[in-house]
């Protein structure tokens, strides 16, 4: 283990490459244009920071984000609404165990339509 650290660094100050720059492999704007830009305060509102971030997306992605923003927002509701009802009303542990199984449930499926990496 040692002598795979000691290696790591050797090679690692041993080999000056210079640094990369991935700016353009982003298509992004150059740190001296970013800077010009942002000299002066920015008093532009949220639906105007939003009509800049939608800008370049397709009908497709404004579609797939009214989706999924869409999901989270009734699912939180749902378990907001069904929290609120335990407290005030009271729940069963089965009712419980039925709102995690439901949870469970929708968690599994969503990781085999959406799998990561």
């Amino acid at each position: 283990m040692l002598s795979a650290i000691i290696a790591y660094v050797a090679v690692s100050l041993l080999s000056k490459k210079p640094v990369f720059d991935i700016n353009p492999m982003l298509h992004r704007k150059a740190d001296d244009q970013v800077q010009s830009e942002k000299s002066g305060p920015s008093n532009t509102g949220f639906a105007e920071n939003l009509k800049k971030t939608l800008v370049g997306l397709t009908r497709r992605d404004l579609v797939t984000y009214a989706i999924c923003i869409g999901y989270y927002v009734s699912v939180t509701a749902f378990f907001l609404i069904v929290t609120v009802y335990a407290k005030i009303v009271g729940l069963s542990d089965q009712g419980w165990a039925d709102i995690q199984r439901y949870f469970l449930a929708d968690s599994y499926l969503r990781h085999l339509a959406w799998p990561s990496g």
